[in-house]
């Protein structure tokens, strides 16, 4: 499985366990509404060549102020066709995770939230059906590190325990 995304991605090889046999590729500040950021991701694919692939990405686009949920989702679902062009047989999607942290140019906690809810919902709508499927994700009341962006230890146990599951739950493809 290769783990596609933001700074989640980037930081998935360090910290979890040694036995999560995934890859990652991730960009810091990577946004699905940025073009160049939907080309790499396609490109990484292509070249890790992986059957299965799982998307961690789109809360910084919600974190934006000119971000629109329905452009984010159009711009999620070019994505996930792209991947599955490029020889991917399975697309996972993470849901947005919690955030209680934001840049001063971002958006504030509570117009996050309503982003994140909506988007959320529309994901449990579009994403039911394989190829591409929405992960069973629910963040325990620790989820977030102290900047309030990034999983704590808790929040890695749990997101390595989603992944596990989604690895366990595509083994024969």
């Amino acid at each position: 499985m290769l783990v596609v995304g933001d700074s989640y991605a980037v930081h998935l090889p360090r910290r979890c366990s040694p036995h999560l046999a995934v890859a990652a590729a991730g960009v810091r500040g990577g946004c699905v509404n940025d073009d160049g950021f939907r080309r790499w991701a396609i490109r990484a694919a292509v070249r890790a060549r992986p059957r299965v692939v799982t998307l961690v990405a789109g809360g910084n686009d919600l974190a934006r102020r000119d971000c629109r949920v329905q452009r984010w989702l159009a711009n999620l679902q070019e994505l996930t066709l792209g991947l599955l062009a490029a020889g991917v047989v399975r697309v996972y999607v993470l849901p947005i995770p919690p955030r209680t942290g934001f840049p001063s140019s971002g958006v504030s906690a509570r117009i996050f939230r309503r982003r994140r809810w909506v988007a959320n919902k529309l994901l449990r709508r579009l994403f039911r059906q394989p190829p591409v499927l929405l992960l069973h994700f629910v963040p325990p009341p620790d989820f977030l590190a102290s900047d309030g962006v990034h999983p704590s230890a808790a929040g890695w146990r749990t997101l390595e325990s989603v992944l596990q599951e989604a690895m366990d739950a595509s083994s024969g493809i």
